[in-house]
């Protein structure tokens, strides 16, 4: 039954992924979304998983919960996107290099942590495994309560805390981990996109969020996704010049002749 769930899940996102590219829809004439980057940010981020995972810094079991908050999370971008007619930012091929990583690290990593083979687990075990997943996460508090010095121990608190659906946890242990990784880029656009994606769609993000992604371009200027999210702040605060600014940078990180240079000086245009 576990093989079914994965197999529906990677047909949901394959299918959502998909339907973009049967538009028929000229490429040149896509503009840059919230949505196609959120597809690529979930990448990035099933990546620092598996890295957690190597430094020991999360459990198996754990992670596998992670994993599948994240796999959601692609379903629902995807979704999302498809409903309001958005094209992905870098055409086709970051959704299916997305599509490949969720299987292969779904699939394959319940495969080595799992038990496949096991029939699948009543209502009440299902219980007994989310709590114990809280219970991993208090005893990570309690463990940083005697150590708070520990960086790492923080961002791995805040992940968890936004997994179990804990925000005010989460903002918390995101605060102090920056505090406490001041050359950290990649805490500080977790916590920025967790912020983000609490910003109703007509609203500027708050002040935090564009703190933070200063910061990014502070520790890696020209960091593509922090351009492109401070531009997109600028337009909602009816500042177009600050957000052409922005673009601009972002455009250059491009070569002249491909076709996210040109999707973004659509997207300039638009502003003019």
């Amino acid at each position: 039954m576990i093989w079914g769930i994965f197999a529906a899940l990677a047909c949901g996102v394959m299918l959502l992924l998909m339907l973009p590219l049967f538009r028929g829809r000229d490429l040149k004439e896509m503009a840059p979304t919230r949505g196609d980057y959120d597809v690529l940010v979930y990448k990035d981020q099933l990546h620092e998983l598996e890295r957690d995972v190597e430094r020991g810094l999360l459990m198996p079991e754990q992670a596998q919960s992670a994993r599948l908050e994240i796999q959601r999370r692609i379903l629902t971008a995807a979704e999302n996107r498809q409903k309001t007619g958005e094209q992905s930012f870098g055409a086709w091929i970051p959704a299916l290099i997305s599509l490949s990583v969720v299987l292969i690290i779904g699939g394959g990593g319940y495969a080595l942590l799992g038990s496949p083979e096991l029939p699948d687990f009543p209502h009440a075990e299902g219980v007994a495994r989310q709590q114990r997943n809280l219970d991993m996460v208090e005893g990570l508090a309690r463990r940083l309560e005697k150590n708070p010095e520990n960086g790492e121990g923080w961002a791995m608190l805040a992940r968890s805390a936004q997994v179990l659906q804990q925000p005010d946890r989460a903002r918390k242990a995101y605060a102090q981990a920056i505090k406490l990784l001041p050359q950290h880029k990649q805490i500080r656009l977790e916590y920025a996109r967790m912020l983000m994606d609490e910003t109703p769609e007509d609203e500027a993000f708050p002040s935090t969020v564009r703190e933070l992604l200063n910061e990014v371009i502070r520790l890696s200027p020209g960091e593509p996704e922090a351009l492109y999210f401070l531009g997109i702040d600028a337009v909602r605060r009816g500042e177009t010049q600050a957000a052409v600014g922005f673009w601009r940078q972002l455009q250059a990180t491009f070569p002249v002749d491909s076709k996210q240079y040109r999707t973004i000086q659509v997207e300039i245009e638009k502003l003019h």
